[in-house]
């Protein structure tokens, strides 16, 4: 539906794209580099006027005005930007960071809102606006039905301060969604960039005897934000990966609340018995890939939810299992859940399955974070308390002098300071400020 949507209003608009072929396959093309301007484009006057609140000739003042939206407490902008930027705990944001602008497929960045049982949906705010028309028949009301996303962070784009202070809340207070790559050519479709032509990478994540070396040389990308056309296909075409590389490091290490669904893969790909479209990429194997991306861009991370899902294809002939190969989730799930303890600051792990029920296969390693998570907790609680004795004794042994009468106490407990005036010299009884 969004991709037909998309289609629609380009073709509306058949100004700002070009149309061009490559091998076979046709794309679109803007014009002109998208600004700012084109995103965020103002409404007509009439349509702003029907939607404004009553109250924004109260607030939309000048920076300098004493009543600017700056000039409020901390506590304060916070908590209004956490009413716009951030989602209640039972919802999660699916970003959709891998784009394409083939004809056929194409796709934009984006993202959706999920609820607790994984399902897409639009939650916002609905508002009827009534407005009064008049026509050949006389007065009457119109009902506007107004739809308010549930966050929007297009205010982050004020300005500096803006950004800073709503990123964190942003991706610190939401909880994040990603699932599996499908390496289907339909699902992971070509781009056209200019100068450069077609451009598809590879999807497949690199093999297990060269992942050591693949993350090393890929990390680098990430950090340095190359250019999209430098990322290997196993970055290009990875939902979260892209993402890391979209939002740059400093707003990746604000990330708190990772959630990742997918199947665990037990089979091995064949067409005779993998679907047409191709299957998704085992839960098991991305997450194994992902382990030291979370140590380095997220070193915030706390929370981390597994949604695995049974394989949906059934191993056989031509391609069966392998003496030693798991023949089932569990089993698969076993061998690499103690994988997942390397994650530095992981607090709590789940793990469910389809119908959002806990595994039990998981049960250990999900109370080996917890019991991992009290253990820091009161070793730090206990350096606390060894800090305590050592600040009495330095407190003790400092030499407390009054600046005042030179007595050995603070000059708050001065007797001869004046608790009225602050003076030194005399009582409050006999103050000249009193005396007046």
């Amino acid at each position: 539906m969004y991709r037909r949507e998309l289609q629609q209003r380009a073709t509306s608009r058949l100004e700002d794209f070009y149309e061009i072929e490559c091998k076979g396959n046709k794309y679109w093309l803007r014009c002109k580099k998208q600004t700012i301007a084109m995103i965020d484009k103002p409404k007509p006057t009439d349509m702003s006027t029907m939607v404004a609140h009553p109250s924004e000739q109260g607030w939309n003042l000048p920076v300098g005005h004493v009543r600017h939206f700056l000039k409020f407490p901390i506590d304060i902008r916070l908590s209004i930007f956490d009413r716009v930027l951030t989602l209640s705990k039972a919802e999660t944001i699916a970003p959709r960071a891998v784009t394409s602008n083939w004809k056929r497929f194409i796709d934009q960045p984006r993202f959706v809102v999920h609820n607790k049982e994984g399902e897409t949906y639009e939650q916002g705010t609905p508002v009827v606006i009534e407005t009064h028309q008049t026509d050949e028949d006389g007065e009457y009301t119109q009902l506007n039905y107004v739809y308010f996303k549930a966050i929007d962070a297009s205010c982050l784009r004020v300005c500096k301060q803006f950004y800073q202070e709503g990123s964190s809340l942003l991706y610190g207070n939401n909880s994040y969604a990603f699932g599996m790559v499908n390496k289907h050519y339909h699902t992971s479709p070509p781009s056209y960039f200019h100068g450069s032509g077609e451009h598809r990478p590879d999807p497949r994540k690199p093999l297990a005897t060269h992942l050591t070396g693949a993350i090393a040389r890929s990390m680098p990308k990430i950090h340095k934000r190359s250019h999209v056309k430098s990322l290997p296909g196993w970055i290009y075409y990875d939902s979260f990966l892209r993402f890391l590389w979209t939002i740059t490091p400093r707003n990746t290490a604000m990330l708190r609340s990772l959630i990742f669904t997918g199947n665990v893969k037990i089979h091995h790909c064949d067409r005779s018995l993998c679907p047409a479209g191709g299957c998704e990429d085992s839960i098991i194997k991305s997450l194994r890939l992902y382990i030291p991306f979370f140590n380095t861009f997220c070193p915030n991370l706390k929370y981390l939810a597994i949604q695995a899902k049974e394989d949906v294809v059934q191993p056989g002939p031509p391609y069966p299992l392998r003496p030693g190969e798991p023949a089932n989730r569990d089993e698969a799930l076993q061998r690499f859940l103690d994988e997942l303890r390397n994650i530095v600051s992981l607090q709590k792990l789940v793990v469910i399955d389809e119908s959002q029920q806990p595994l039990q296969i998981a049960k250990s390693t999900m109370e080996w974070f917890n019991h991992r998570t009290n253990e820091r907790a009161r070793a730090e609680a206990a350096d606390r308390q060894k800090l305590i004795p050592s600040t009495k004794e330095k407190v003790k042994t400092l030499e407390t002098t009054c600046k005042f009468c030179g007595g050995e106490h603070v000059w708050p407990d001065c007797w001869d300071l004046c608790n009225f005036c602050g003076v030194y010299g005399h009582y409050r009884s006999t103050c000249p400020e009193l005396q007046k």
